[in-house]
């Protein structure tokens, strides 16, 4: 929906630490420990953006980081059943709803 895409452009922007645009694989790690309190296995990022790569030849810049599109995409990843998409999806808007509540003008991801 369009607030689903409101929220993750939130949250897209929250993370975005250099406000280039771009989410680097730091950034990625760092929203990954904040809302999932857990780091990246080995390999994930890579299948990550595989699946962004696969659905938006526009979702990342090469060596540089995850566009908002491919930040979209994983989203909306078909690998994930309805229910585990709207569970993900819930969990990282409540991730945004928490950063814009006790740090209004959060300029990063808390680490």
């Amino acid at each position: 929906t369009e607030k689903c895409k409101k929220a993750l452009t939130r949250v897209f922007k929250i993370c975005d630490q250099d406000n280039d645009g771009l989410l680097s694989d730091s950034e990625l790690g760092l929203f990954q420990r904040r809302c999932f309190h857990m780091d990246l296995e080995s390999g994930t990022l890579d299948s990550l953006k595989a699946v962004v790569v696969k659905n938006s030849a526009d979702g990342i810049v090469q060596g540089e980081g995850l566009t908002l599109k491919g930040f979209l995409v994983l989203n909306a990843d078909c690998r994930f059943t309805p229910t585990l998409r709207a569970r993900t999806a819930a969990h990282v808007i409540t991730y945004s709803v928490g950063v814009i509540l006790n740090q209004r003008n959060a300029p990063a991801c808390p680490a």
